[in-house]
């Protein structure tokens, strides 16, 4: 084999070794830059308005979403490429849905689909997610909880049921004791993806 040969082999096997390295460098960068995701993946987006514009066949589209973390003076958000090349490139989210005051709740009864999911918040519409497994649905649910609960903040597991009080168009009214008191309190519990199709949010309020 020809020295020229030879010389031009190490050359390619160089460039080779340094495009590799450089891939390395910009995954790091990226691991760096994005420390805060929590959770990433393709997810199934309900399209708004989809009835009236679409037609059920146009129902969804398949979207890549990253849960970033709460840092740097913004709150957790869940952001929305087109592709996950354009989220594994670093570039700027198409879209963003701050989390802040919003609730998560199963979207079942609306999708149909046990591995679904709806985010919700008072005042912007609500987002409505598919899985494509139950592994997936476990994983960004629990992700998802941890950036909306607040520890500190009260839920059911702070309270014994005691009975059913009654039930209503939004959901069932319970009388619970508060375990650390013991004072007696009524509690509503409310089906979400039935006060927002009903747009009846204010009315749940009191």
């Amino acid at each position: 084999m020809s020295d020229q040969r030879k010389d031009r082999r190490r050359s390619d096997a160089e460039s080779t070794v340094y495009e590799e390295s450089e891939r390395l460098s910009i995954d790091r960068r990226f691991s760096t830059d994005f420390r805060k995701v929590l959770m990433s993946g393709s997810l199934w987006k309900e399209r708004n308005g989809w009835k009236v514009a679409l037609g059920s066949s146009y129902r969804y589209r398949l979207r890549f979403f990253g849960l970033i973390g709460p840092g740097d003076g913004a709150g957790a958000r869940l952001c929305l490429w087109k592709k996950e090349s354009s989220f594994r490139s670093n570039s700027v989210a198409e879209r963003e849905f701050p989390l802040g005051g919003c609730s998560l709740s199963s979207a079942q009864k609306h999708t149909g689909n046990p591995y679904s999911f709806g985010i919700f918040h008072p005042e912007r519409p609500q987002l409505f997610l598919l899985c494509p497994d139950e592994a997936q649905f476990l994983s960004w649910t629990h992700a998802l909880e941890s950036v909306l609960i607040n520890p500190e903040r009260l839920s059911i597991r702070h309270f014994e049921v005691l009975a059913l009080v009654g039930r209503g168009a939004f959901g069932h009214v319970f009388q619970v004791r508060k375990k650390d008191t013991g004072v007696i309190y009524a509690l509503k519990v409310l089906d979400k993806v039935s006060v927002k199709k009903r747009q009846q949010v204010e009315n749940t309020k009191s």
